[in-house]
């Protein structure tokens, strides 16, 4: 229901500003079909959408010293990169929260979720790792940190329901676990986030 009325809301608001002059009952119906489809056993309803972080941006929330925006910066992310990436956390985590606290999902389905990420991450940083040469250059392992960073975001191979294949939470959990640095980028990214912790490393 609460998905219901926040879409008959963003219809008010179409019909208010003159960019839609009404809502046929088909229309209703279509949306209660697709909200109704998206709580089968195989799939998830997106509960949190763009403009959420807009609004939670107003309210102050900030992620830019975050362990996962340092290590963006590591390998060398942009302002507009960044920026779309702590959306992508946000909006990850925050669903996340939302289906365990609707029931939609339990703990354990999460965690194996993640478990799964985590372990394609490690087959993928060791062959970064060892592709490196002993004498390369920082600017060597930024470059191959950021090759694996969109090697693993563009890539949904692992999918928390096989239904459910938005992109924004794949790479938001995998920001989630940059934050817990149980993934990373840069090849040393795991002593950065260390030295980190005890303020020797400014990103």
């Amino acid at each position: 229901m609460e998905q219901l009325w926040a879409w008959w809301y963003d219809q008010v608001v179409e019909m208010l500003q003159k960019r839609r002059t009404s809502v046929s009952v088909g229309m209703v119906h279509r949306r209660v079909e697709q909200i109704r489809d998206d709580y089968a056993a195989d799939r998830l309803p997106t509960l949190v959408e763009r403009s959420d972080w807009q609004a939670a941006q107003q309210e102050g929330v900030d992620y830019s010293e975050r362990f996962f925006v340092h290590q963006l910066r590591w390998v060398n992310l942009g302002r507009r990169e960044l920026e779309k990436a702590m959306m992508d956390y946000y909006r990850a985590y925050n669903q996340a929260v939302a289906w365990a606290d609707n029931d939609l999902i339990g703990l354990d389905e999460l965690e194996r979720y993640q478990a799964d990420l985590v372990d394609e991450w490690e087959r993928l940083f060791a062959r970064m790792v060892r592709r490196l040469p002993a004498d390369a250059s920082e600017q060597d392992r930024q470059d191959s940190g950021e090759e694996l960073l969109w090697q693993v975001l563009d890539s949904v191979t692992v999918r928390i329901r096989d239904q459910y294949d938005q992109v924004f939470f794949h790479r938001g959990q995998h920001h989630c676990l940059a934050d817990e640095a149980r993934v990373g980028w840069h090849p040393e990214f795991l002593q950065r986030v260390q030295d980190l912790t005890i303020g020797t490393v400014h990103a």
